[in-house]
C-alpha cells in the first residue's frame, strides 16, 4: 500500500561555515550531511513513535540544469528508511534550496508509504525495532544512518525511545576555527526512563592524560532538564575554580598550546555518565575515525564543518542507554517454611528450607549436609565449627545445629557459600537472598 503525503517542514535554519577539511577517502564534491544537523532533523515523539523530519542540511553537486532539487525536477534526492531485515518502510523524497558553499537545505518533503509503514499527516510510525535511513542521488546510495527504536511503559503511558549516534557522539567547538574564542562542549542527553522529563546536574571535565591536570570544567552548579526525546546541549568551559583565573572562560588557545592526549568525562547527577578520547597534536585538534576524512568511509563520515571537532565516546550504559534508565524492581517473596533460629547472634535456617530454595542439590545423612549448586559445593558438620566450601577448609560464623530433628545452618554462609548474594535490613530485621534473577526474604527473630 503507498500514500503520499506533502508535506512543508518550517524550521530555523543555521548555516554552517565552509568546510575546510582535507583527506583522501572524503572529498569536496562527496555527497555527505553537515552531521549536527542531520542527529537535531530527525525529530521523533517519544509519546507515539512518530518520525518526521525538519530542516537538514547536506552538501550535494549542482543538479543538472542548476536550479533546486525537487521530487519532479532534473535533480533528484530521496531517502529511504528500511527495517533491519531490509524490507522498505517509507520514501521521503526532498526538496532541497542551495545554502552556503556546497550545502544545500532540505525543507520540505514528500513522504510516501510502503508496505509495512504508516503515516499519520506528516509523520511515519515506526513500531520498535532497527531501521536504516538511506539517502540516494540518481547515481546511488550515498549515505547510511542506522538507528532504533524501543518502547517502554510507565504510569500507565507509553514511551518510545530513539537509539543511534545521538548516545555516543559530540563535538568541542570554537567560533570560526579562531583559537581566540571560547571552547564549547556540544553533547545530546535525553532520559531514557518511562517519564515525561528529569531535571540531573551536569558535569564537565577535561585531564590531559600525561600529569592527569585538570584542564577546564563546565560551570558549578549546572543542571539540565532531561525528556525522552534526544536534545542537543551546549556547556561553556572555563578555567578550573583555582587560582587567580578560576571560572574564567577557557579560550581554545589554552588548549591548543599543548600537544598530547585528553579525556573528557561527563556526570549526571554525581554518577559517571561519559568519557571521550581527543588529541592534541601540532597545537590542533586531531580528527578521528569517523571524523577524519582521510579514513572514514563515504557512507557513514561525520561532517563537522571547519569549527567543529567530533568525537566518539561510550557512555555508562552503551548506545541503547543512558545514564539515569528506570529498572524494575525485582519480585520478593517469603522462602516457604522459613523458620529460622538465632545462635550466638547468627541466624540460621533448617538447610532442606533454605538450601532446597537455592535449587542446590541437598544431601543430608547423619550429622552432616552436603548441597552441590553448580560449580560450588558446601559440607558443614553438627558441632564442627570448620566446614568445606569448593574443596577448601573454612571456619564457618557458628556451626551447624540440629533442632526437633532438622539440620540447621547459618543462612548468609551458606547462601554465599553457594554464590548467592545476601543483604541484611537491620530495620525491618530482614534478609534478602539474590541467586540469578530469583529474589527471596526471611525474617528473622
Amino acid at each position: 500500500m503507498r500514500r503520499a503525503v506533502k508535506i512543508v517542514v518550517l524550521s530555523a535554519v543555521v548555516l554552517g561555515a565552509g568546510l575546510a577539511i582535507a583527506g583522501a577517502a572524503v572529498t569536496d564534491d562527496t555527497p555527505r550531511f553537515l552531521y549536527a544537523s542531520l542527529l537535531n532533523g530527525l525529530e521523533f515523539d517519544s509519546r507515539t513513535g512518530d518520525l518526521q523530519l525538519a530542516t537538514i542540511q547536506v552538501a550535494l553537486p549542482s543538479p543538472p540544469g542548476g536550479g533546486r532539487y525537487a521530487p519532479e525536477g532534473p535533480g533528484k534526492v530521496w531517502a529511504v528508511i528500511a527495517t533491519g531485515a531490509g524490507a522498505q518502510v517509507a520514501r521521503f523524497d526532498f526538496y532541497a534550496e542551495k545554502g552556503e558553499g556546497a550545502m544545500w537545505v532540505i525543507s520540505s518533503y514528500t513522504l510516501t508509504r510502503l508496505e509495512g509503514g504508516a503515516a499519520q499527516g506528516s509523520r511515519l510510525r515506526l513500531a520498535p525495532g532497527d531501521y536504516v535511513l538511506e539517502s540516494h542521488l540518481p547515481t546511488g546510495c550515498f549515505y547510511t544512518f542506522p538507528f532504533t527504536v524501543s518502547l517502554a511503559q510507565g504510569g500507565g503511558k507509553n514511551y518510545y525511545f530513539l537509539d543511534g549516534d545521538w548516545g555516543s557522539w559530540a563535538y568541542l567547538l570554537y567560533a570560526g576555527a579562531d583559537p581566540e574564542e571560547a571552547l564549547i562542549w556540544k553533547v545530546w542527553l535525553r532520559n531514557k526512563a518511562p517519564q515525561d522529563s528529569k531535571t540531573v546536574r551536569t558535569r564537565v571535565e577535561v585531564v590531559r592524560d600525561a600529569d592527569r591536570a585538570l584542564v577546564c570544567t563546565s560551570r558549578e552548579g549546572e543542571s539540565q532538564d532531561l525528556t525522552p526525546r534526544w536534545n542537543r546541549f551546549a556547556f561553556d568551559l572555563i578555567h578550573p575554580m583555582q587560582g587567580t583565573g578560576g571560572g574564567a572562560y577557557f579560550k581554545a588557545v589554552d588548549l591548543l598550546r599543548k600537544d598530547g592526549s585528553y579525556t573528557l568525562k561527563m556526570s549526571l547527577d554525581g554518577q559517571p555518565y561519559g568519557t571521550w578520547k581527543f588529541a592534541v597534536a601540532g597545537g590542533k585538534l586531531s580528527r578521528t575515525g569517523r571524523a577524519d576524512r582521510a579514513q572514514a568511509d563515504p557512507l557513514t563520515f561525520i561532517e563537522g564543518s571547519r569549527d567543529a571537532w567530533w568525537f566518539g565516546g561510550q557512555t555508562t550504559a552503551g548506545q541503547a542507554q543512558v545514564a539515569v534508565e528506570a529498572k524494575p524492581e525485582p519480585s520478593l517473596s517469603m522462602i516457604p517454611d522459613a523458620n529460622p533460629i538465632v545462635v550466638k547472634g547468627t541466624a540460621l535456617l533448617a538447610a532442606k528450607s533454605i538450601l532446597n530454595w537455592l535449587a542446590a542439590t541437598v544431601t543430608v545423612g547423619g550429622q552432616k549436609v552436603t548441597a552441590v549448586l553448580g560449580d560450588h559445593r558446601l559440607e558443614m558438620t553438627v558441632g564442627s565449627p570448620n566446614a568445606i566450601v569448593d574443596g577448601k577448609t573454612v571456619t564457618a560464623p557458628v556451626e551447624a545445629v540440629e533442632r526437633n530433628g532438622d539440620l540447621y545452618v547459618p543462612i548468609r554462609f551458606s547462601c554465599e557459600a553457594l554464590g548467592a548474594q545476601v543483604k541484611w535490613d537491620a530495620g525491618t530485621k530482614t534478609m534478602t537472598i539474590n541467586i540469578g534473577d530469583r529474589f527471596g526474604r526471611v525474617k528473622v527473630p
